[in-house]
């Protein structure tokens, strides 16, 4: 697959404009640009140039003064040439095609002009170079296509460009970034719209998840089968599901998704991750987190090579880290420090695809570029809470919580997903629309509630407590579930149901701001 970066499209672009200057000057005797500056290019007998002649002084141009607009040499040619110019009063091509170039005294106007459409016209080349249009990209050993519609969502970062038996995508796991996670899952959809023949062709790899260990969107699809897109940017916000698993719960494919990980490795990453959050200035624990993204990258990339037996569309999601290795230096200064990750090989992922012969376009996401720095910490405060919850025995319901009393839903998304927890919290959302709560606009209020019901174990319940799952025979108009709100503007406690009248004058707070007290 060969894709037209950029530069690239510079490059065809001032190709292009040789024929298009030729016809100008064989025509009008000057172009846009040079009219501007009442600049005009004759023959020695003041005609017109017939085409012949405008095309070789245009293709003498193109080569002898902006280099074919290859970078940095056309910096040494265009010197050259204005070295020339101002030295000898003409350019070589000029010279040597005995063209007279006249120029006419111009105004102040014309040269603002002459600025502004300068750069109208750079603006014009870059712009259409950046322009989504339709791509090829190779798997197995076809060409699929990555239509400009779903390079809205997705773009093509990078290939390889080395001898290979068969061709896999890798795609750029957003992590903590919704609207990455949310592109990520619009994508997919049009990328398989486009190409049906390859769904049964397909495997999602997923990072976070030991090996071959597999994640069903049931328990999604069971609680709500068809979910509104709304829905699902609320659920992608929890970090507990993936853009290729919400795209896999909005329309079923029945695409495995499975794991890639050394589940110890993955562990021991994970933990030390969040301690480089919590000491960011001890480079020893981020320098021994940096050798578990690499250490992991073997697991991956023996699944990877497992399923590209079996699937001609196995689709790798892993962070950008592990995709090259670290500098070598300091790879074995850490490697050596540590025995518990003695044994691991200072290989990236296109290291171990290079050695198996298996090319890959590596795809990432469109993503907001302007988030505040607020935004940021607060989409890696709440990857922190999700680690910690996955360290707790793969017990989320703190995390749920604490999710929830933050009233926040924007974020990224783990790399350790889970569909269970995900549809608790979709349960959660759904039926907090029928509640009282809700009705008065405390919708947080009555999703807390739900889950407090979820995960109350059975032997806490007794007849002084809410018991949720039981509210149509239990509760009544003496319960009410709430925070404690105070002077001090502060909650007290934890939220919970209460029987009896709420506060309401007959007690106050306490100037410590932890309790109430009768007065």
């Amino acid at each position: 697959m060969h894709r037209c970066e950029p530069r690239e499209g510079v490059i065809l672009a001032i190709f292009i404009w040789v024929f298009a200057e030729a016809v100008l000057l064989s025509t009008w005797g000057t172009t846009p640009g040079k009219w501007l500056l009442k600049t005009t290019v004759s023959s020695q007998t003041g005609e017109k140039l017939t085409f012949s002649k405008a095309l070789n002084r245009s293709f003498s141009v193109w080569w002898r003064g902006v280099a074919s607009g290859l970078p940095m040499i056309y910096f040494i040619t265009l010197a050259i040439a204005y070295r020339n110019l101002t030295k000898e009063g003409f350019t070589t091509w000029d010279h040597e095609g005995r063209f007279v170039v006249s120029h006419k005294k111009i105004e102040p106007q014309r040269v603002i002009l002459m600025v502004l459409f300068f750069i109208s016209f750079l603006t014009l080349i870059v712009f259409a170079a950046y322009i989504p249009r339709d791509e090829l990209i190779e798997i197995g050993n076809s060409n699929y296509l990555l239509s400009k519609d779903a390079q809205k969502y997705l773009r093509i970062s990078d290939a390889s460009d080395y001898e290979k038996s068969k061709s896999i995508i890798i795609i750029e796991e957003p992590h903590y970034d919704l609207e990455g996670q949310y592109n990520l899952f619009k994508g997919l959809d049009i990328f398989f719209n486009d190409n049906p023949t390859l769904v049964d062709k397909t495997i999602f790899l997923a990072e976070g998840l030991p090996s071959n260990e597999n994640v069903s969107v049931k328990p999604l699809i069971d609680v709500e089968p068809s979910p509104s897109e709304e829905l699902i940017r609320d659920a992608l916000g929890t970090y507990l599901i993936t853009g290729y698993i919400a795209n896999e719960w909005k329309y079923p494919k029945n695409i495995p998704i499975v794991g890639t990980e050394d589940k110890r490795l993955y562990d021991l990453s994970a933990r030390l991750w969040v301690e480089t959050q919590d000491k960011s200035d001890n480079e020893e624990i981020s320098n021994l987190w940096l050798y578990t993204v690499v250490a992991r990258n073997k697991n991956m990339a023996d699944v990877l090579k497992e399923k590209t037996e079996v699937y001609e569309n196995p689709i790798l999601f892993a962070g950008g880290r592990h995709l090259n290795k670290l500098d070598e230096e300091d790879f074995q200064k850490i490697k050596y420090e540590s025995l518990y990750l003695k044994n691991y090989e200072n290989l990236g992922l296109y290291d171990y695809l290079k050695n198996e012969k298996i090319g890959y376009t590596f795809i990432t996401t469109k993503s907001n570029p302007f988030k505040s720095k607020e935004e940021y910490e607060r989409n890696t405060n709440k990857y922190i809470e999700l680690f910690k919850a996955q360290q707790n025995g793969d017990v989320y319901t703190d995390y749920i919580e604490w999710l929830v009393f933050e009233r926040s839903f924007n974020g990224g998304v783990t790399v350790m997903p889970s569909t269970e927890a995900a549809a608790q919290f979709v349960t959660a959302i759904k039926a907090s629309k029928n509640t009282p709560a809700n009705k008065k606009g405390n919708i947080i209020s009555s999703v807390i509630s739900f889950l407090l019901g979820i995960f109350k174990n059975d032997d806490d319940r007794d007849k002084n407590k809410f018991d949720p799952e039981r509210h149509e025979d239990q509760r009544d108009d003496d319960w009410h579930y709430h925070w404690d709100s105070n002077p001090h503007k502060k909650r007290g406690g934890n939220p919970h149901w209460d029987r009896g009248n709420l506060h309401d004058g007959s007690q106050e707070w306490s100037p410590d701001g932890k309790n109430w007290y009768p007065k």
